[in-house]
């Protein structure tokens, strides 16, 4: 049987956004080269000068679902 998977459409603020980034341990630099979006769009998604959209969004939802796996992973008493 196929595990149902969640994915939520999110409004990505730029606060979200910055955060998500944040929590992989990237610079924008990096964010930017591992997802092949231009510097420029990253900067203003971040400022808050414009959303992102299309198939970006759909690999930040992604990203948010894997930081939340692993959260909830850590968080997980460890066997002995």
């Amino acid at each position: 049987m196929y595990e149902r998977m969640e994915v939520h459409t999110h409004n990505w603020t730029p606060q979200r956004i910055k955060e998500l980034r944040r929590a992989f341990g990237e610079s924008q630099e990096q964010f930017c080269q591992r997802f092949r979006v231009s510097l420029g769009a990253l900067r203003i998604w971040e400022q808050g000068q414009g959303e992102p959209s299309g198939p970006i969004t759909v690999i930040l939802d992604q990203l948010e679902l894997e930081l939340k796996t692993r959260q909830s992973d850590e968080l997980q008493p460890q066997a002995s």
